[in-house]
């Protein structure tokens, strides 16, 4: 019995085409199952690496105006302020209500730091906004406020 089953299962010369054909399809199938697994993992990846450059902008802004902040609120030295906080001291005096600075930050150059100051002499409040930028885009941005007492300034809060 077994004899005649196998005679009944040889191939022909044209059913040996039909089995390439499918097993062809089979394995574009499994390739293209390969290739929307590498471009899912590539995705991952792409959105790992783009939190991570935001989260070093965010820190950069926030260093940046923690420095600030410290120079800011410290008591003021016999020569007077130095640095960033001349500039705002000298700005506080001046008649402008706003003022822009723009400077580079790191060894290479790559992050470009946009400082706005804003006054409003009514309430004694300045506000400082620290933006990181790439290129003409704003990526991570902090805001301070503080308020001018006496000779020196108060920090009020980040908004």
């Amino acid at each position: 019995m077994l004899a005649g089953f196998a005679k009944k299962q040889k191939l022909h010369k044209d059913d040996r085409g039909a089995s390439m054909i499918v097993v062809t399809c089979v394995m574009m199938v499994v390739a293209i199952l390969c290739l929307t697994l590498v471009a899912a993992s590539y995705q991952m990846l792409a959105g790992v690496n783009d939190e991570g450059r935001d989260e070093l902008y965010y820190r950069q802004v926030m260093s940046f105006s923690e420095v600030l902040k410290k120079d800011l609120t410290a008591e003021l030295p016999e020569g007077g302020p130095a640095g960033l906080a001349k500039v705002v001291y000298d700005f506080w005096d001046d008649a402008a209500e706003t003022a822009f600075l723009k400077g580079t930050t790191g060894t290479d150059g790559l992050y470009e730091i946009d400082i706005k100051l804003d006054k409003t002499e009514v309430t004694g409040c300045l506000i400082v906004t620290v933006n990181c930028l790439e290129g003409d885009r704003v990526v991570a941005s902090c805001k301070c406020k503080y308020r001018k007492t006496g000779d020196n300034f108060r920090f009020y809060e980040y908004y």
